[in-house]
């Protein structure tokens, strides 16, 4: 069933933080000059573990730099071989990039088109109200 030697690896481990934690300084203004013993307790157990997790934050910020380094070093390395064997844009890329411009002209000018319409008879009915009515 559940046996002692279960306990041990966590336990140790666990002591072995308390005991690191305990070589964590205390900031200057947190003395003992605290009245009740809950408060102290507070504040040195507060300091120590906001020392601990800014060295945490510090630590693994440092190894995402490093991985987003590591990985933008190898996305630059093979954009260089890319470069090397000379991958430039084909004219079959050409021509599909000048399809797609003139596709975009024409929708550009339909667009024109049907607003100078629309323009249009705005001014009539502006001139002419009448013309709406019987």
């Amino acid at each position: 069933m559940f046996k002692l030697r279960h306990l041990i690896v966590p336990l140790s481990l666990y002591l072995a933080y308390l005991y690191a934690l305990s070589y964590i300084p205390l900031p200057e203004t947190q003395s003992m000059t605290s009245t009740s013993f809950l408060s102290l307790l507070y504040s040195i157990t507060l300091g120590r573990l906001v020392v601990l997790g800014v060295f945490t934050l510090g630590i693994l910020s440092g190894f995402g730099a490093a991985r987003n380094a590591c990985a933008l070093g190898k996305l630059l390395y093979q954009s260089g071989i890319r470069r090397r064997k000379g991958t430039v844009a084909g004219v079959g890329y050409v021509n599909d990039e000048e399809r797609g411009l003139a596709r975009i002209e024409s929708e550009l000018e339909d667009k024109r088109r049907a607003l100078m319409k629309e323009e249009a008879s705005t001014t009539q009915q502006v001139w002419n109200p009448s013309s709406g009515a019987s």
